[in-house]
């Protein structure tokens, strides 16, 4: 409750989105260890999967020659990009809605992903650009190694760049906005090239949960109606609450043909201690125990993609 009422403040400031990084960073929050760096590879492989089975990977299963992705959502620490390019992707754009521009830290997260794939081997990596990153001694040096296209605004902002073999988020559509998740998952969609894959790793948990799993449950903002949520949500971290059902269902009235390629589910002894507040009463609760959700769309399927 303190985070979200000094979020809500800072939202109202001017360039209220690095205030907030400043004050994260000040409290130790953006600090990207080998915690979220594990996550972040989970969600990778869940990718990689996804992108092996659209046929997008040769002989020896690294992206094929003149592979390019777009990460929509990168924020601070690019560590799904930077493995994407190590898995021989040719370009990779980075898309957000706000410039991070300075507060992209590749700095601190390269040696935290190095240091990750030293215990993991599960990816197919290309050997010498993960030399030319072991040999990078200066932020410099990283920028110029791992250089990656940078981007700001909206899907269309990439229609210059566009098509794209591989487009995918992490930890994303979870804060986009109900009414703003099927224009984007379309726009993504129908940026993809003719063979392409979008994938996205999406987390229902109530994010409040990992900075106190003490206090808060995966599914605590589920007891706030409404009008309470809307008081407690802010811009900088807006968390939607959809459900499962409804991502499928946003998914679908987009003219996005997807399938669930995972699904997990979280505490039920969690849920079932809470008193959900209206409309959830009404929810199935195997529908509000999933937690994340990778929901994969392949181009060239369902509606004509022109509409």
């Amino acid at each position: 409750m303190t985070k979200t009422a000094v979020q809500k403040a800072v939202s109202f400031a001017p360039s209220s989105d690095r205030v907030n990084h400043a004050l994260q960073r000040f409290s130790g929050r953006t600090v990207f260890d080998a915690a979220e760096m594990a996550t972040r590879h989970r969600i990778m492989v869940d990718h990689f999967e996804a992108v092996r089975a659209a046929g997008l990977t040769g002989d020896d299963d690294r992206l094929r020659p003149g592979c390019t992705v777009l990460e929509v959502g990168t924020g601070w620490h690019p560590a799904v990009p930077v493995l994407f390019w190590l898995c021989g992707a040719q370009r990779v754009v980075c898309l957000d809605h706000v410039d991070h521009g300075a507060m992209v830290r590749l700095d601190e997260t390269v040696p935290v992903v190095l240091a990750h794939l030293d215990a993991d081997a599960s990816l197919p990596l290309v050997p010498e650009r993960v030399a030319a990153l072991r040999g990078a001694r200066t932020a410099a040096d990283l920028a110029s190694v791992c250089d990656f296209e940078r981007r700001v605004g909206g899907i269309e902002s990439v229609d210059d760049l566009s098509p794209f073999d591989v487009v995918t988020s992490s930890l994303v559509l979870e804060h986009v906005p109900a009414g703003e998740l099927g224009p984007l998952v379309r726009g993504c969609f129908d940026r993809l090239s003719p063979d392409g894959v979008m994938s996205h790793g999406i987390d229902l948990c109530d994010h409040g949960h990992y900075t106190d799993p003490a206090g808060v449950s995966q599914f605590n903002f589920l007891r706030f109606p409404p009008r309470v949520w809307r008081m407690l949500s802010n811009p900088i971290q807006h968390e939607n609450r959809l459900r499962a059902s409804e991502y499928l269902a946003a998914f679908g009235e987009a003219g996005v043909p997807f399938a669930v390629r995972n699904s997990t589910d979280g505490d039920r002894s969690q849920l079932s201690r809470l008193r959900l507040a209206e409309p959830y009463r009404d929810f199935d609760l195997d529908d509000l125990v999933v937690i994340y959700l990778q929901l994969v769309s392949h181009a060239g399927t369902g509606p004509d993609r022109s509409q």
